[in-house]
């Protein structure tokens, strides 16, 4: 049985990879800060030194296989290429198997406080499917969870992670710190989970339905041209995710009900640069995302694909392949279809966001996967109830979600660099 292999698949899954062992080797570095940070008594209350400097050694093992695991699967891409894609079996299945996993590894974990207890449970449970694992462990000081999924064949949890997580819990418990500690984000909206981990959040919090967070992929970084005041640029990939956990798929509406836009998905997978896959699509999918609703509602309307887009941008010299583009250099493009109103909104509010997603889908500048750190990221916000729900086509995974305003807005207004405007949107309209 002959099997086809697409290189360029292999080629994105190495680059993958090594941001997943990128991420593992910042995961070894903020253990080595949160021992530092501890104090006498701490270390020695809760003997965690030792457990601490293992905890270290295992993620760097993890980063070590990860950057193996990446260089495996570019140098197959590579040898694909050269034999024509001719695949072999074995590779076919890894390159599957990981693009699975890829799409569920578990992200940066936030839990509100007087779910902080029950949540420690948790990482001894996530392991379905097989491949997957987490671990999550204290930020002694910052008093969130640390969850990191390793996507390598583990038997289970270290159990001197476990021990970990659980004598500083119990030293921080017997503190009295439970109460005290700054925990962030209000309760956030998990996603619908699976198999025994659903079970689990059924059990712990009940009435709610509980899930991972996931990876997404970077969107543009590339620092906005001054005084030009809309940053929506792409990063290099890292590993995928979906939005925090204030974010879910909404219920099914009526044409009644429904208090979004209709807008037309379109994922940013399958565009190229010069003939090679590139992950800084975010900007010209969501453009098209925009172009193509209006063009539904009236065909008279132009459109155009996201890789034109890209390609019309590559052509002039503005789209730089480590970094992407910003949402104002199409509006040359969107110009030349017709759309004249061309705006970008800085220092926004609600209310202002609010005015203009009822005229239509609008453009935001947001941090991946609405995170408040990290990379910037370009999406669709398509509606806002009455009660301040936000709905948004998010050009990653061509997938649309419901996340609440509280975790929309500290995203949307977190810290895009230096001199750099907050709380932007980009409004394109036909005239």
């Amino acid at each position: 049985m002959r099997i086809q292999v697409d290189p360029a698949q292999l080629r994105m899954l190495g680059t993958r990879w090594q941001q997943v062992a990128g991420e593992l080797q910042a995961v070894e570095g903020r253990l080595g800060t949160i021992l530092g940070g501890l104090d006498w008594e701490v270390r020695q209350e809760a003997n965690v030194e030792g457990l601490v400097a293992q905890a270290r050694s295992q993620a760097q093992a993890l980063a070590e296989q990860a950057g193996t695991l990446a260089r495996y699967l570019v140098t197959k891409a590579q040898a694909f290429e050269e034999a024509d894609q001719q695949g072999v079996g074995q590779v076919s299945r890894i390159g599957d198997s990981f693009y699975t996993g890829l799409r569920d590894l578990p992200s940066w974990w936030r839990l509100p406080g007087d779910q902080v207890g029950a949540a420690w449970g948790l990482g001894s449970v996530i392991g379905s499917p097989p491949r997957i694992r987490a671990i999550s462990l204290p930020v002694a000081g910052g008093a969130s969870l640390i969850g990191v999924g390793s996507l390598l064949p583990w038997p289970g949890i270290p159990p001197d992670l476990r021990a970990l997580k659980e004598r500083v819990w119990n030293w921080l418990r017997g503190k009295g710190w439970k109460t005290d500690l700054e925990l962030a984000p209000p309760t956030p909206v998990p996603q619908p989970a699976r198999g025994r981990l659903a079970e689990l959040l059924r059990q712990r919090f009940p009435g709610k339905e509980g899930g991972t967070e996931r990876e997404t992929e970077p969107a543009d970084r590339k620092p906005p041209a001054q005084p030009a005041p809309a940053p929506a640029q792409e990063a290099k990939p890292e590993a995928t995710a979906k939005p925090e956990s204030g974010a879910t798929a909404p219920p099914s509406k009526t044409d009644q009900d429904r208090w979004w836009h209709d807008v037309p998905l379109r994922s940013q997978q399958g565009l190229q640069y010069k003939g090679k896959p590139t992950a800084y699509g975010c900007v010209p999918t969501v453009t098209q995302m925009v172009l193509d609703y209006w063009h539904a509602k009236d065909p008279a309307n132009r459109t155009m694909s996201a890789q034109e887009l890209l390609d019309r941008n590559v052509g002039q010299g503005v789209f730089n392949p480590t970094a992407g583009m910003r949402v104002d250099e199409v509006f040359d493009e969107v110009k030349s279809l017709g759309y004249q109103k061309t705006e970008v909104h800085t220092n926004a509010n609600l209310e202002a966001l609010r005015k203009a997603v009822a005229e239509g889908p609008v453009i935001a500048i947001v941090k991946l996967g609405l995170k408040t750190t990290g990379y910037t990221h370009a999406v669709v916000v398509t509606g806002i109830s009455p009660d301040g729900q936000v709905r948004i086509n998010d050009p990653w995974e061509g997938r649309s979600y419901t996340c609440s305003w509280e975790t929309f807005s500290a995203s949307w207004g977190a810290d895009f660099g230096k001199g750099v405007p907050k709380n932007n949107f980009i409004v394109i309209r036909p005239t």
